[in-house]
């Protein structure tokens, strides 16, 4: 993986500092300019743009050369510092094209030497190629020293300058993961991901997703990398720019991660897809990725007989690319063939171009000539132009009118479009008031558990988190819920479950919890089978009724825990692994009595707060971390505890979005 990251890197990093002036110059432009140019100095810059131009394409490398070695003669005739500098960072450039590490590097490194030579720009990009040189060369120590002197260097530019700030640290973390300094390479892609989100960079960011996911996977951190690697993918999605490789490269990732959590059935699917979108190509990374995780895939899902079909595609695959190296070799030794061939050639070709110089000065005769006929073209031709420049005033203006026309009506469809969205708003923040109206007061649940508290934090405006509290005869009902989804759908599903619960304990007046809950269950499945349409949404629970002399608690759940604290400890009941809805192996649920001592603790949550995403890693908080805050304050109040469990959520999710609704609930007897 580490080298699939660092080969995506550096094909970013060799192309993101490309000289301005090839935008704007054409080629063909600059070659004819060159033909006729007198002057020594802007020969020589000419001849740097054309050799910028053709070292970007293999087959082109030839006349690379061949415009550098014009600046080289032409370089003995004057004595500039900078063009000599300038020269000595684009052969350096060709030589790092061609693989030839030892001599790019030299040459690169006589560039910076030289006193008043490289601009600032110049630099930083030296200072980065040097780095990938180096890194490709396997001197990590030396890669790292010089994508930090760029980095230096990058706040001397004029803005903007993200780009290049960007690139270094994204390269310098990609080498930090090649000698396995993790940590540090996180460090350095955070960075690097926060100035891009400033930029609002759209296909850099979902490179810097991805490689935040390639570092976490490295550290054994699954769930955490399968999340940065979607996030990566529906980034490079919402680019225009975004190659294919770089969308095959996130789902292969995230193939990747879905094996190592034994998900092989949605991870074969992504990886069959690229699979077969590369067999044209299987020759590219892409495809040689596919095929290694498909090998992976069916080996650890004991599926033998696919698993020994890609092994054997797996080492055909990697003899073949690593004879690509070789193949490589042949072709620069024949462009360095045809360059000697066209030195070669110019000694005949300058004894041909004498010959056209005196054919040249016949024609310039005979255009003499007829420059007076031409002369008298102009007067008309002038005439022509003044009614052009009459009919394009006229376009002008017609056209200004009608963008004031559009403009106006894309005034009145933003004015539509807000009103709508205002309406929407209105409409979930009422749904939200009458949502509020189903959960109990929490100044009545104090009337019964004095030192008690509830954190309620919806994800959304309305939620499908719920707490639900009842009182019947001696027993008091405390429950904390999750239904499925959050949002508009999940409040819809948490009002269905809600009723089922009322109805569960005042018409069919059950009071056992465990009954409750068959009751209920029954209930939810019952009045989600009125659709044509298959529906799997229910609820976790987990459900108390603790008696009115507070000496026994009865207690039941659906996926969620009951914790009691008690001398400091947190005493964990499990709950049964089903939900209440539709499951295809449901069973009774268990009912549980637990004897309590006065001092006792009792927390009901859901998994909201548990599977926040944050910290310095972008990692799980799980419930570990909030048993240790509730055992660290065991002898405080509840509304102190309620406090500092918000303000270490807050601070742990950052700047992160919250993935679920949080429900947690607390009362000491």
């Amino acid at each position: 993986m580490k080298l699939i990251v660092f080969s995506f890197a550096l094909l970013f990093s060799l192309f993101s500092f490309a000289n301005d002036r090839l935008k704007t110059d054409n080629i063909d432009s600059v070659l004819q300019k060159l033909r006729t140019e007198k002057n020594t100095l802007k020969k020589i810059e000419l001849n740097l743009i054309a050799s910028e131009f053709f070292s970007q394409t293999p087959s082109s490398y030839v006349k690379c050369y061949e415009h550098l070695n014009n600046v080289k003669s032409l370089l003995s005739k004057v004595d500039n510092p900078s063009k000599r500098a300038k020269y000595l960072l684009e052969i350096g450039t060709c030589f790092m094209y061609l693989s030839d590490n030892p001599l790019a590097i030299s040459n690169l490194n006589s560039a910076l030497l030289i006193v008043n030579g490289l601009d600032t720009k110049d630099k930083v990009l030296c200072y980065n190629r040097l780095g990938n040189l180096y890194s490709d060369s396997k001197e990590y120590q030396n890669a790292i020293y010089n994508y930090k002197k760029g980095i230096l260097l990058v706040d001397q530019l004029p803005l903007p300058n993200s780009k290049n700030f960007e690139t270094l640290y994204n390269n310098l973390a990609v080498t930090l993961m090649d000698i396995n300094l993790l940590d540090s390479a996180m460090y350095y892609h955070k960075i690097c991901l926060k100035s891009r989100l400033k930029t609002k960079d759209i296909l850099n960011i979902g490179q810097s997703y991805n490689n935040i996911g390639s570092v976490l996977f490295l550290q054994g951190e699954f769930d955490s990398s399968l999340y940065y690697f979607k996030k990566g993918l529906s980034f490079r999605l919402k680019s225009k720019k975004a190659p294919e490789t770089g969308i095959s490269e996130s789902e292969i990732n995230i193939a990747k991660a879905l094996i190592a959590l034994n998900r092989f059935a949605e991870a074969e699917i992504l990886l069959t897809k690229n699979y077969k979108k590369s067999l044209g190509h299987l020759y590219s990374s892409i495809g040689f990725r596919a095929v290694e995780q498909l090998m992976i895939l069916y080996s650890k899902n004991k599926q033998y007989q696919k698993a020994m079909f890609f092994t054997e595609k797996y080492y055909t695959l990697k003899d073949s690319m690593y004879s690509l190296g070789s193949r490589e070799e042949v072709i620069r030794q024949n462009l360095a063939f045809q360059y000697n061939e066209k030195v070669q050639k110019d000694s005949i070709i300058s004894i041909q171009k004498k010959k056209s110089e005196l054919i040249q000065k016949q024609k310039e005769r005979e255009i003499q000539s007829q420059k007076d006929r031409e002369s008298k073209i102009v007067l008309g031709s002038m005439i022509l132009l003044i009614l052009l420049m009459s009919g394009i005033i006229f376009l002008v203006v017609r056209s200004y009118r009608i963008k004031k026309k559009v403009s106006e009506v894309m005034f009145l469809q933003k004015n539509k479009l807000e009103k709508t969205h205002q309406e929407i708003t209105d409409s979930i923040t009422y749904a939200k008031r009458i949502q509020s109206a189903i959960l109990p007061q929490e100044k009545v649940i104090k009337e019964y558990f004095e030192d008690s508290f509830i954190l309620y934090k919806p994800k959304d405006i309305v939620a499908g988190d719920f707490y639900w509290f009842e009182v019947v005869d001696n027993l008091i009902f405390l429950a904390a819920a999750d239904c499925t989804g959050h949002g508009v759908p999940g409040a819809m599903v948490s009002v269905v479950c809600n009723n089922a619960l009322n109805r569960s304990i005042k018409e069919f007046n059950l009071k056992k919890p465990s009954d409750i809950l068959d009751k209920t269950r029954e209930i939810v499945v019952s009045e989600f089978e009125k659709s044509d349409e298959e529906v799997k949404d229910g609820m976790d629970i987990s459900l108390c009724a603790i008696s009115s002399d507070y000496k026994k608690v009865y207690w039941a759940g659906a996926n969620n825990p009951l914790w009691i604290l008690r001398n400091g400890e947190v005493l964990e009941f499990k709950a049964d692994k089903q939900p209440i809805g539709n499951f295809a192996y449901s069973k009774p649920f268990t009912n549980h009595e637990i004897e309590l001592q006065k001092g006792d603790e009792i927390f009901l949550t859901t998994d909201g707060y548990q599977d926040q995403f944050g910290g310095e890693m972008g990692k799980k908080l799980k419930s570990n971390r909030l048993k240790d805050i509730l055992k660290s304050m065991h002898d405080s109040k509840m509304e102190d505890k309620k406090s500092e469990i918000n303000s270490f959520f807050q601070e742990w999710k950052g700047d992160l979005e919250q993935i679920d609704d949080v429900c947690i609930i607390g009362i000491r007897l």
